[in-house]
């Protein structure tokens, strides 16, 4: 109805505060205890506390008075003209009653409380549970993994310490797993914790990395030390058993060290990329070794 800076600005404080007593009230409501409320009481308490700053900005912006509107409509509320804009407004308020005869006499507020649907599968019942089921299925079918069932998955995912660290540089199916793995994780720790600054926590996280990388002690990732020329001798690789193996590509999950060690133990050349090593290991699936050139 009003289109007074003055009035949009004692309007967005209003709002501030109708959502500021929201929170309050949503807070002492001793109903909603269990579970579900809490998550849910959260993401509306989040989403509550993003319109409060939006509408803060918008305060901030106002008196800011960048284009000098604040400035000037308080030139006209005063002075000589002090009479001549009141009247200037009164009639533009009776002249907008007139044509809505049913328009409240009091200035509606217009910050309406946000309504929240938050993204939950039904495994993860409102995040009292993971739902890992996708990710589990490609834990299965990489070969840096062993086979299990989904309990136990859920009991081990987290422990990739384990996995050689010639495996997890040499698999793209592993990278590609852990970067998901974590989006899944960041993202549930989200919908867990609205109300928490994520980003704030992973800069946390990442600090304590660097420190324990640069010390040297991310369990798999042993800190780099000078090797003997021969030290992956001291590493007792099984034999490969080619069978297994449907083509060279599928031998890359073994690692540059592992394939070095087979190529050596078959009697044939170590050297080489990733993808040369895994061919020539390949050439012995349905050949004998005096039956390959003499050049591998």
């Amino acid at each position: 109805m009003s289109d007074s800076l003055f009035e949009h600005t004692r309007q967005l404080h209003s709002d501030v505060e109708k959502l500021i007593e929201a929170m309050v009230d949503d807070i002492l409501d001793d109903k909603k205890s269990s579970h579900k409320e809490s998550v849910l009481r959260d993401h509306r308490m989040a989403a509550t506390v993003n319109m409060i700053q939006d509408t803060s900005k918008k305060l901030k912006d106002i008196y800011d008075d960048k284009n000098g509107a604040r400035a000037a409509e308080h030139t006209k509320m005063g002075g000589a003209n002090v009479f001549t804009e009141f009247y200037s407004r009164l009639k533009a308020t009776r002249e907008y009653h007139r044509k809505h005869p049913g328009a409240s006499l009091k200035l509606e507020d217009a910050a309406t409380l946000p309504k929240v649907a938050p993204n939950f599968t039904g495994e993860e019942n409102y995040c009292k549970y993971v739902d890992m089921h996708d990710l589990y299925k490609r834990y299965t079918n990489i070969r840096v993994f062993d086979k299990c069932n989904y309990y136990s998955f859920l009991g081990k995912f987290h422990k990739l310490h384990v996995v050689p660290k010639d495996k997890k540089i040499a698999s793209r199916e592993y990278q590609s797993y852990i970067q998901d793995l974590f989006t899944y994780m960041y993202d549930f720790f989200e919908k867990r914790n609205p109300l928490a600054n994520r980003e704030q926590f992973k800069a946390q996280i990442e600090e304590e990395f660097e420190q324990k990388w640069a010390a040297g002690e991310v369990e798999g990732w042993p800190a780099s030390e000078p090797q003997a020329e021969n030290d992956e001798d001291a590493i007792e690789y099984p034999p490969v058993d080619l069978s297994k193996f449907d083509s060279a590509e599928s031998l890359e999950d073994l690692g540059m060290d592992y394939l070095k060690a087979e190529l050596k133990r078959v009697g044939l050349k170590q050297g080489g990329r990733l993808q040369e090593r895994c061919k020539r290991l390949f050439m012995l699936k349905n050949k004998t070794i005096d039956e390959l050139p003499n050049k591998y």
